[in-house]
């Protein structure tokens, strides 16, 4: 309970500190708004997804629905550990989120 607390904490500062944008993603407004700050494990660990790939929830459910294991499995591979993961695994974890989140995107009227 207390590590999930810290992790809450650093995880909020982290969202909530402007001045700690030089160095840090920058997050698109609809996914700072819906990552949530409470929770145990599996939510940290889905915070994580939601902030590596810059995806909402919706589109985190959207790529676990519709992805192929093999897909999945690019998809999870960095977030192994950046100093395992090659550049290739990267780009090909960002393939996958661009596939799904591009075409499953609402149209814009």
């Amino acid at each position: 309970m207390e590590l999930t607390n810290t992790l809450n904490n650093n995880i909020n500062t982290a969202l909530n500190n402007k001045k700690n944008t030089k160095m840090s993603k920058i997050l698109r407004g609809e996914v700072s708004k819906q990552i949530p700050v409470s929770g145990g494990m599996l939510d940290l660990i889905d915070m994580l997804v939601y902030g590596y790939y810059n995806i909402t929830p919706d589109e985190y459910n959207i790529i676990l629905e519709n992805a192929t294991d093999e897909e999945i499995n690019n998809f999870i591979a960095p977030l192994g550990g950046l100093e395992k993961a090659t550049i290739s695994d990267v780009k090909k974890g960002i393939m996958v989120r661009n596939k799904y989140v591009e075409y499953y995107k609402p149209k814009q009227r």
